[in-house]
């Protein structure tokens, strides 16, 4: 859904790619979410929501029991001054 071409050109799909990860949390399916949010970070490193999404990221890697995938998105957000 996220990969059709006229999404890939809105000016939209980094808040649609962040709210599918929320939206994707909610219903509790980790694994779509952590491919949500790196599909928003392979297009948008530095967008405006890139600190959060880092830490939602960070978040369902460890609720993944994945501490070392977690580390440096926690460490790179405490270093994000946007």
């Amino acid at each position: 859904l996220t990969d059709a071409p006229q999404l890939q050109r809105s000016s939209l799909r980094p808040d649609g790619l962040f709210s599918l990860g929320v939206a994707l949390e909610a219903i509790e399916q980790p694994k779509q979410a952590i491919e949500a949010y790196q599909a928003f970070f392979k297009s948008y490193p530095e967008h405006r929501l890139a600190r959060e999404v880092r830490l939602r990221l960070a978040e369902q890697y460890l609720v993944q029991n994945n501490a070392l995938e977690a580390l440096p998105l926690l460490e790179r957000a405490s270093q994000d001054n946007y």
